[in-house]
């Protein structure tokens, strides 16, 4: 029972600390999140728009079989500057918003990559949001 207890404690914090509620005006399409070897990834660009300086991405991931869950890294990159900016590992079956605020370039261009890190077979969609009217989204694979 305490252990259980103090999983679900865990559990919750992961997700507040990590994802809130998107309260962002702007988004792209669903795009598919699915993946059954170590290895497959996918890519999207996002355009931020005048003065944005947060990019949301909503994650949709589960496993197909039982007993399997997802497990994707996520990684926010600036290709001006040719850096990392901020990354997310996301180990479970997941549904929830990351938050990846503080973004160094705000309005700038950047690169979202997702990589799978399980040979699990997964299912599932991501989304991106900003609160900038003049953000444009592009997924490249």
């Amino acid at each position: 029972m305490i252990k259980r207890g103090i999983s679900l404690l865990l559990i919750s914090i992961f997700v507040l600390g990590f994802s809130a509620t998107t309260f962002a005006a702007y988004e792209s399409p669903q795009w598919s999140l699915r993946s059954d070897t170590i290895g497959d990834w996918g890519w999207a660009t996002a355009y931020l728009g005048t003065g944005t300086s947060t990019l949301y991405v909503t994650v949709n991931q589960s496993g197909i079989h039982a007993g399997e869950k997802a497990h994707t890294f996520w990684e926010i990159y600036h290709p001006g500057t040719a850096k990392t900016e901020q990354v997310i590992d996301i180990p479970v079956d997941f549904y929830a918003t990351l938050i990846f605020d503080g973004l160094n370039n705000p309005g700038g261009q950047y690169e979202v990559f997702w990589e799978s890190k399980t040979n699990n077979d997964t299912q599932g969609w991501y989304q991106l949001h900003t609160t900038s009217g003049s953000s444009e989204f592009y997924r490249r694979k």
